[in-house]
This record gives C-alpha cells, structure tokens and sequence, in this order.
C-alpha cells in the first residue's frame, strides 16, 4: 500500500490523501451526519476503494483498469441519488428519484452491451450520469426559492455539499464525458485535460471535510419543508 502510494503521480497522491481524511472525518462523525448526508460516508468509501484498486491494477500489475470505473459509476449515482432523495420532502419527487436509479441501471447495462464494452472508458453512461445529478441540483435549487425568509443557505451544510457536488459533475461532464475521443484519436492533450479534472475532485471533497469540520454551518431538516 505505501510503495504503491509514492508510486503515484502528485494528483493522484492528494487526492488519495483528501479521500482518506474525508471518509476518517465521516466515520469518526458518522452520528453527527444530519441524516441527508449519510450516503456520503458510502459514497466517500467507494471512490476510496475504486482508487485504490485501479492504482494497483495500473501501476503493480500494468493492466487495463478501465473495467473499475464501469462498476464505480452506477454506484456512485446511487449513494448520490440517496441524498437527493432523503433531501427532498416531496414524496412525488423522491419516488422520481428511486425510479431513475433503475433506469439508469438498465441504461448503464444497455451501454456495456451495445457501445462501452469494459475496455474502453464509459463516457456515454457518466455523462448520462453526469445530466441527471445536475438536474437534481436545479430542482434542489429551485425547492429553496420556496424556503422562508428566515433560512440563511451560507450556513445550510447541505447547500454547500449539493453546491461541490454540482462543480464536480459539470466540470467533469466536458472532460470524462469527451475522454474517449481523446484516447481513439491519440490526441497529446488527453491526459493534460484529464488531469485537470482532479481539480473538481479536490473541490468537491474539500467542501465536504469543511462542512464536517467546522462549526460555521449547521444542518436544516428538509423533511419539514
């Protein structure tokens, strides 16, 4: 596990880095998650686990880790769809949310039969990933245009974890969404673009070892509102 790790580029050290202390952070607080978040502690978890095994597979035993990530989006959708769900107090749309993971499941099984077999990056199935979470992140948005005066968002731990997760997935929809024209046509700048992608990877997580930490922000029971 150590020598793996210094056999690593920076970007992928810090990250490591930032995905361990955000899930130790989660753990060790895991009862003081308002109950919203918690999917983070599994979300947290996988993309830790899904690094971890596709570093090993790519630098001790130099194979195609691709196949990971094909087992990491559907699973990350779903630890994120959870908050989503648990976040909305409208029945109708959490019942739309429980019905999206099962389609995009089968749309995920369609891609790996039909375009994205598991040697190749799944761009078609993130970026579908990548358009619903954003479009839950707008009706997120929307439902707190509706809150009462009084509800202060800079201090609504939630806001700024729906808000990182936003970054993320648009930010990363242009470059892990386009990464397979890249690699088919060989193009230098692929791993350039790819790596810049990290930076939505240090936002995101951040933002979540910030808002567990810090005494700044508190939670607001959504099922009320």
């Amino acid at each position: 596990m150590v020598s793996l790790f210094f056999k690593l580029g920076l970007a992928d050290q810090l990250y490591l880095m930032l995905l361990l202390i955000a899930l130790v952070i989660l753990v060790v607080k895991y009862d003081k998650i308002p109950y919203n978040l918690k999917p983070l502690i599994w979300l947290t978890a996988s993309h830790f686990t899904a690094e971890i095994f596709a570093d090993y597979i790519n630098y001790e035993l130099h194979q195609n880790n691709l196949f990971i990530y094909h087992l990491l989006t559907p699973i990350e959708y779903l630890c994120l769809s959870l908050i989503f769900f648990k976040t909305f107090a409208s029945k109708s749309l959490s019942l739309l949310v429980l019905w999206s993971i099962l389609t995009y499941f089968l749309f995920v099984v369609i891609c790996e039969l039909m375009w994205e077999p598991i040697e190749v990056n799944n761009s078609i199935a993130f970026i579908a990933e990548c358009l619903l979470v954003v479009y839950w992140c707008f009706v997120y948005f929307k439902k707190l245009l509706q809150q009462e005066d009084d509800y202060r968002p800079e201090h609504d731990r939630t806001f700024w974890v729906i808000i990182s997760i936003l970054i993320y997935f648009t930010g990363n929809l242009f470059i892990l969404g386009t990464f397979n024209y890249f690699v088919e046509y060989k193009l230098a700048m692929g791993p350039q673009i790819y790596y810049t992608g990290y930076a939505f990877y240090y936002i995101f997580y951040l933002v979540v070892i910030a808002t567990h930490t810090l005494n700044y922000f508190r939670d607001y029971d959504y099922r009320s509102g």
